[in-house]
């Protein structure tokens, strides 16, 4: 079966890495050990390096997270904000938040967040930027 790769471009000079874009439009990082997903950007022959700061990570992990948001003042606000949040709804966000080992881009709550820091899409991609730079 055949992934549905659109395009593909190298991570480094050495050309041991590629950011392959998916029909869907995300973006995953892969090596030589992805052995079908490299014969495949091989084929489609990766480009030179992209601008990594255009790659926006899909998932960081919750302490990448939190101390992106300590490290843009902006912890405090959504602690705040996730202690606030009533009923089940808030059960389940306090869970997530104080339990999980990773934070997803397109998670609901994240969005909420953004929102209430006042954060267009743009200002969250930078933020998951910052924190995927964090040793996780």
């Amino acid at each position: 079966m055949t992934s549905p790769i659109i395009g593909a471009q190298y991570t480094n000079p050495e050309r041991t890495g590629a950011v392959v874009t998916m029909e869907d439009s995300s973006s995953v990082l892969i090596g030589p050990g992805d052995a079908d997903l490299w014969a495949e950007a091989l084929a489609f022959g990766p480009n030179d390096a992209p601008d990594m700061n255009s790659i926006v990570p899909s998932s960081v992990t919750m302490r990448q997270a939190q101390r992106a948001l300590y490290e843009k003042n902006l912890w405090r606000q959504v602690e705040d904000a996730i202690a606030a949040i009533p009923g089940p709804e808030g059960d389940r966000a306090r869970i997530d938040w104080r339990t999980g080992s990773v934070v997803e881009r397109s998670s609901p709550l994240v969005a909420s967040m953004g929102a209430m820091l006042g954060m267009d899409s743009e200002a969250m991609d930078q933020l998951f930027r910052l924190a995927s730079t964090i040793n996780g």
